[in-house]
This record gives C-alpha cells, structure tokens and sequence, in this order.
C-alpha cells in the first residue's frame, strides 16, 4: 500500500501462528517491542494488541516522516521457560507500506490489514549444521530433535 506523506491511517497487522511452532499469545509476550525501519532510520511504534494475534497501529507523521518502502520488526520474548534462552528471543519482520511524495502516488485508504504466517527458524554459526531428526508423535505433532554431529 501506498500512502501520501502527512496522512494518518490504522495498520492491523495479523500474526497467525501454531502453538505447535512454540509460539504464543502476544497478550503472554515479554518485552514485546515494535519498530518501525525506512533506510537507515528507526522508530519504536506503540501499538495495541486486539485479541491475542493482531496487533493495530496508528501512523501519522511523527512516525512516517521519511519517502520510502516501510518495514516493521516486531521483538519479544517467550514465556516458555523449558526453552533455553536463546530459544526464546523471537523476531518477526514485515513490509509494511510505502509513503510517497504525491497524492496522484497514493492509494486511497485509511486502514490497511496485513498478515502473517510465523515460521520456524533455527539459527546456527556460518558452517556449523544441526542434526535435524524429524518424528510424528503420537498425538500427531512434528517432534524436531536436534542434535550436534
């Protein structure tokens, strides 16, 4: 979506997500920050969570101040204590909206609704691969071990 430079519009962002995956109700999230990235400037963005998978957003110029393609990154940890530490640090990252210079630019709206499906992903050192065994239990849930080789 593209939205002319000065206007103030709502922006609904949808996390759909598994509980399978390890992943939670934001309302349950630990230190859950938003920010918003145009180049190389960043704003923290205050939002509201909406039931316990959306998160809704209310831009106006203070925030989108800068022409260019807009991303958010949402940060935050997971209650789950079973999970190492490291394990608990997530980040999701979306691209959002465009601000141009130009009403004949823009598309006309006032409230935009993006989705997105959370995945999964393991982070490991430059050549340094898991062993990833994969199995179905018996409740029919993808049970991933991994191990070092």
């Amino acid at each position: 979506m593209r939205i002319r430079i000065g206007n103030s519009f709502e922006y609904a962002w949808v996390l759909e997500n598994s509980e399978d995956l390890g992943l939670i109700d934001l309302n349950t999230a630990i230190n859950l920050t938003v920010t918003a990235r145009v180049f190389r400037a960043q704003r923290n963005v205050p939002y509201e969570i909406v039931g316990n998978d959306t998160l809704l957003f209310k831009f106006d110029r203070s925030i989108c101040d800068i022409i260019g393609d807009y991303n958010l990154e949402l940060n935050y940890f997971s209650p789950d204590t079973s999970l190492a530490p490291k394990d608990r640090e997530k980040t999701i990252d979306i691209d959002a909206f465009t601000i141009v210079s130009r009403t004949a630019q823009a598309d006309d709206v006032k409230f935009i609704t993006s989705t997105s499906d959370i995945a999964m992903a393991f982070k490991g050192d430059k050549g340094d691969m898991p062993n990833i065994i994969m199995n179905i239990n018996e409740q029919g849930h993808l049970i991933a071990t991994i191990t070092n080789k």
